[in-house]
């Protein structure tokens, strides 16, 4: 009997060990996706990893990229890029011409869907999205 005791206190003890093993994996994504799907429109689509995230004194958050890559896409549009070392994304697409479209937006941290979203992009409102992890938005100047 106390063989089998001994069994089952093992395993009762082995359950919570097992699934305190979900608090050793590195939450941080390695990849990256977007999608942008409508109707065959013209897209200017400006991306980069290396960018600066400052907010301002009513809390409006601005980037300053030091290196982009420019793509000019028809819709629709499907790019992964590889966020594991820097943990930073920016992207802005506004449509080519000065017309306004509609546009599905999808964002993938990995394989998770993080949004969906639909919305009328335009010059004056292109498609903005910035994914920031463990990074610190200043908002006092002088800290620059």
């Amino acid at each position: 009997m106390s063989r089998i005791r001994r069994t089952l206190a093992a395993c009762v003890l082995l359950v919570p060990m097992v699934g305190a093993c979900d608090w050793f994996e590195d939450p941080t994504p390695d990849v990256i996706r977007i999608t942008l799907e409508g109707s065959g429109a013209r897209f200017m689509v400006i991306t980069s990893t290396e960018f600066f995230a400052t907010s301002d004194e009513q809390g409006a958050l601005t980037a300053e990229v030091f290196r982009a890559d420019t793509t000019n896409v028809t819709l629709p549009f499907d790019g992964n890029w590889n966020i594991k070392e820097d943990q930073r994304f920016y992207l802005v697409a506004v449509p080519a011409e000065s017309a306004t479209a509609t546009v599905r937006v999808q964002v993938f941290l990995d394989e998770d869907q993080e949004i969906d979203n639909t919305l009328e992009a335009g010059p004056d409102n292109p498609v903005r999205y910035m994914y920031l992890f463990n990074q610190h938005v200043l908002v006092d100047y002088d800290l620059l």
